[in-house]
């Protein structure tokens, strides 16, 4: 069980998770660099993170933890405040209900429909690799926001029927510059779900979050 003393990790992890905020969080919102830090630390795979919380630096634990046959369940993360969102296939933590969501999904990832989506693709991988080419003419390209913009142009194609434009625009559009400002306090919040549910309740920290959701 994760609240077994056994486990190694910082003294104050066994009582709260606010040290995750102010030790692995804040300021620049990168909380992967403070679990590598505790995995070389400790050298085990399995570091104390929460007081009911475990972090698994195994590849193998990962068919045990997210395998269709993991007894396993979505941690308090997932449980978004009712009051901003109703729970989505994502976000749902009971089993049988992200099971019966999940067949809706089934025809648009089987074999078949995957093949259909090449087409779609391929024009937007031509997009980009046209743009790579015009922006090769500058003396730096930052490759990383142009593929950002392929990556999101192809899942607004595929999911919604209509591209983002990213690539044709060259910028981000507003949509997904409100999906990333919402990220960052579920950063920060997302480590003690009770805040989360305070700060929507009055918007303090988290009005990208509401303004996203809803």
């Amino acid at each position: 069980k994760a609240d077994n003393p056994q486990f190694p990790g910082p003294f104050i992890a066994r009582f709260s998770k606010l040290h995750a905020v102010f030790a692995g969080v804040l300021p620049d919102y990168q909380y992967y660099k403070y679990s590598e830090a505790l995995q070389k630390k400790y050298q085990t795979d399995v570091i104390r993170t929460g007081p009911r919380e475990l972090a698994v630096f195994c590849a193998d634990a990962i068919p045990l933890i997210h395998g269709p046959m993991s007894r396993c369940r979505k941690g308090p993360w997932y449980n978004l405040p009712s009051h901003i969102t109703a729970a989505s296939t994502h976000t749902c933590r009971d089993k049988q209900e992200h099971k019966k969501r999940r067949k809706a999904w089934d025809h648009a990832l089987g074999a078949k429909a995957l093949r259909e989506y090449e087409p779609r693709l391929n024009r937007h991988a031509l997009a980009l690799m046209t743009r790579l080419k015009e922006e090769a003419q500058n003396s730096s390209v930052r490759v990383t926001n142009w593929v950002n913009f392929y990556s999101f142009d192809v899942m607004g194609d595929i999911g919604f029927s209509r591209s983002f434009g990213m690539l044709e625009k060259g910028e981000e559009d507003a949509m997904i510059t409100l999906l990333h400002k919402s990220l960052e306090p579920m950063s920060v919040f997302g480590h003690i779900p009770w805040a989360l549910n305070l700060v929507t309740w009055t918007s303090a920290g988290a009005k990208p979050l509401i303004e996203h959701t809803n």
